[in-house]
């Protein structure tokens, strides 16, 4: 808790901010996007001061998005605020709408950090509605000693929350928890679950972790794994948990040699895009399967001699037809575009146990190594009526500066969208804005290692972080939806 004057200026700031009556969404690139962080709500706080460590005041990373499956007009935007150079931000902050999207209202999400009522630094903030309108969030807390875990519900749509509860808990540095998600059974809202990734740092070992609750989260079975790589030093990064339309359970998640939680390095691990099944409600859980092998891309800032994007795919995402049981699934990949850097696509027609041969599915025209064509951050999802929608960023539009970015959206309404000859179309969401100004984190810009994308029965929503100009306000997140901004192109 804070415990000084500023400090506890800053906490009544948090419950003013938590007071705060709807305000109309400002329009920032005509009706294309609306501006959703503002004011921040830890600039009175200095609890969480650490000597020798700085932050970026004004900075918002890593977005997560939840639609309400049968109210698509109400929806909540979450995101880290406030980035620390070392990583993990002060806290979350949760946007909420109830009217498509025209009113929005922010909150602290409260407990996950010192400047929100907890211990600690808050990182990877997930969301999701279940099908009784329960709105819920599960965070990565880095407090004091400890590696948590952390899952919170709200019964009015993100105004109000539960206090975390604790799905798991491990001493640090020993043990370090990472990339955190969250869904449902959609036909149960009350069976909720949880994956991520732990990596014993002592024995050099990554748990592929499962918590699930029975009850709407107000409990959770203790955290258990249910997949460790057979070869030592082998990271599960970015694990997406999928209920497919008959109740069996999916599994999608990059396994590779990513060390997280710091060194040392493990010996090069090919990067494979994996899966696992559970027919059992996840009692028990399948051997792998490969879905691909492949070179994780890493874009560089066109004309640079070495700006890199910071985590540009590191997490492969999953979307899934519920009516035809199709899974398709993403990520940033260097071998199919003379780029070095294209969207992958592949998808399973039976449940994850075989998958197609991935393809670009990224509309960028493309470009020598490291040039305009350059694309990442993928997220795919799939409409109520079956079209599949893939997210990400490029540099195509790059005339003013190296890190003039764009944020597009493909589209796809054929059975087979995976299928070669399958007809994509696209459309400009956000940009061009420059990549560049955003907090530099290990070398390059960082906005996070997702950009959410979410579906409603016949449309799309993204909550992109856009930069600014502002050295006091250098990006905010936004939100774009088809249903505002319905002119497509095919560049």
């Amino acid at each position: 808790m804070c415990s000084n004057r500023t400090a506890i200026a800053g906490l009544l700031m948090l419950c003013l901010v938590l007071a705060t009556p709807l305000i109309p969404a400002q329009a920032t690139s005509g009706a294309q996007s609306v501006r959703l962080s503002g004011t921040n709500p830890f600039a009175g706080c200095t609890a969480d001061d650490s000597p020798g460590e700085t932050y970026t005041p004004g900075s918002e990373s890593e977005p997560a998005l939840a639609v309400h499956p049968y109210n698509p007009l109400v929806m909540a935007v979450a995101w880290r605020q406030d980035l620390w150079d070392t990583g993990s931000s002060r806290g979350i902050v949760v946007a909420s709408t109830k009217n498509g999207g025209a009113t929005w209202s922010n909150t602290v999400l409260p407990g996950v950090s010192t400047c929100s009522g907890g211990e600690g630094r808050a990182t990877n903030p997930w969301i999701h509605f279940t099908a009784d309108g329960i709105l819920h969030a599960t965070v990565t807390i880095f407090g004091g000693s400890r590696s948590v875990i952390a899952a919170s519900r709200s019964a009015d749509g993100g105004l109000t929350w539960s206090a975390p509860a604790e799905l798991a808990g491990d001493p640090m540095p020993r043990f370090f928890s990472d990339k955190q998600m969250i869904t449902s059974d959609p036909r149960s809202p009350h069976k909720l679950f949880a994956v991520w990734n732990r990596r014993d740092r002592e024995q050099d070992v990554h748990d592929l972790m499962l918590a699930q609750s029975d009850d709407g989260g107000r409990t959770w079975s203790q955290a258990r794994p249910i997949y460790r790589p057979a070869t030592q030093g082998a990271g599960t990064i970015g694990s997406q948990l999928a209920v497919l339309p008959g109740g069996d359970l999916a599994v999608v998640f990059v396994e590779n040699d990513h060390p997280i939680g710091g060194g040392p390095w493990p010996p090069d691990i090919p990067e494979q895009v994996r899966a696992i099944r559970s027919t059992d409600r996840g009692a028990t859980w399948s051997e792998p399967v490969t879905v691909a092998g492949y070179t994780a891309a890493q874009p560089l800032l066109p004309g640079t001699p070495w700006v890199p994007v910071i985590a540009p795919g590191t997490v492969a995402d999953i979307g899934v037809d519920r009516r035809s049981g199709e899974i398709y699934a993403v990520w940033a990949d260097a071998t199919l575009s003379t780029s070095l850097s294209a969207i992958a696509l592949s998808s399973s027609a039976d449940g994850g146990r075989t998958w197609s041969a991935p393809r670009k599915i990224n509309l960028t025209p493309d470009s020598p190594a490291f040039g305009v064509g350059q694309a990442f951050l993928p997220q795919v999802e799939v409409a109520g009526n079956g079209t599949v929608g893939i997210s990400y960023h490029d540099f195509r539009r790059n005339t003013t500066g190296p890190g003039a970015t764009d944020v597009w959206l493909a589209t796809c309404k054929t059975k087979r969208c995976s299928a070669p000859g399958a007809a994509w179309s696209e459309r400009h969401l956000a940009g061009p804005f420059d990549l560049d100004r955003a907090p530099h984190w290990f070398g390059g810009p960082y906005i996070g290692s997702y950009i959410p994308l979410a579906h409603t029965r016949t449309d799309f929503a993204l909550a992109p972080v856009v930069t600014n100009t502002d050295a006091d306000n250098v990006t905010d997140v936004h939100f774009v939806s088809t249903t505002r901004h319905r002119s497509s192109t095919t560049p």
